[in-house]
């Protein structure tokens, strides 16, 4: 691959694009979305997978002076992307992310137009503060599950429960991503592994309290065993490079966590083809990264 385009793909973190895109498909299909709704589903698509990207290129432009110290060979502070240029291309991308979900629907542009004040918003500010900063994570992808559902029909109930579940994940990756550089403690491993059994507990009462498709609970486990390996190796040694596992298999394992929804709401088949994006978002996560 040439230099310059994987110094743009590792900008916008591609694997995580994947896991957007998961999500946007886990609304859809939890609000009973189908065929006859395919082209606002495409455009809510294109919108998340914008707004996302957009939000990882001005993140990295709010901490270009932390990024130089911490990180001086990510492509910003090592100079291979002017910051000007990545200014442009996170504005942009937001930009573009609006104008698909305004395409798509009345209701996803809205959703859309939240979704962009809620990242500027974590990357300017929130994200500095200890317990808003994950709540304000959470908070944009509880939007973007909510921006899918916005591409189904309207009147249909929109899947909370769901939506808080991803929510959840997101926090959990950010407490543990807090200790991702320094490294050496274990406070961001348990303050995870404990919000991960709040999300457990309420996909079990989820799936058993709307009679959703027992392959939910299939998926529920493959869940678990994805993400349970990054946070024991965590907490049995935690150093930068055990913690960064860590908090790589949670954001990619907003795939399979989408996947449970999926299949609980529109059985195994879909949930498959949801879970084999975590394929695509791994291989590449091997020579791009996550976090």
């Amino acid at each position: 691959m040439p230099s310059k385009l994987k110094t743009y793909l590792q900008l916008v973190r591609l694997p995580n694009a994947f896991t957007a895109l998961a999500d946007v498909a886990a609304g859809f299909l939890a609000c009973g979305g189908g065929a006859g709704e395919l082209r606002p589903a495409l455009l809510v698509a294109a919108a998340s997978v914008c707004l996302y990207t957009g939000g990882i290129v001005l993140n990295d432009v709010c901490d270009i002076d932390v990024d130089r110290r911490e990180r001086p060979s990510r492509p910003l502070p090592s100079g291979r992307v002017a910051i000007g240029l990545a200014r442009i291309l996170a504005f942009g991308l937001l930009a573009a992310g609006f104008a698909f979900g305004a395409l798509a629907t009345v209701a996803s542009g809205m959703v859309a137009a939240i979704l962009v004040g809620l990242i500027v918003l974590y990357d300017a500010w929130a994200k500095h503060v200890p317990l808003v900063g994950p709540l304000s994570m959470g908070s944009c992808r509880f939007a973007n599950v909510l921006l899918g559902a916005t591409a189904a029909s309207p009147g249909r109930p929109f899947p909370w429960i769901p939506a808080v579940l991803i929510a959840g994940l997101v926090v959990a990756a950010t407490m543990l991503s807090r200790d991702e550089v320094a490294g050496g403690r274990r406070r961001g491993v348990l303050a995870a592994s404990l919000v991960l059994g709040l999300i457990a507990t309420l996909a079990v009462v989820w799936l058993r309290a709307e009679g959703r498709d027992a392959w939910g609970w299939v998926f529920l486990l493959v869940f678990l065993a994805f993400i349970g390996p990054g946070l024991v190796r965590a907490w049995q040694t935690p150093n930068p490079a055990a913690i960064q596992g860590g908090v790589k298999r949670l954001v990619l394992g907003i795939i399979p966590l989408d996947a449970v929804v999926v299949a609980g709401a529109a059985g195994p088949v879909a949930g498959c083809l949801v879970l084999g994006l975590l394929l695509p978002s791994w291989r590449i996560g091997r020579w791009i990264y996550v976090t």
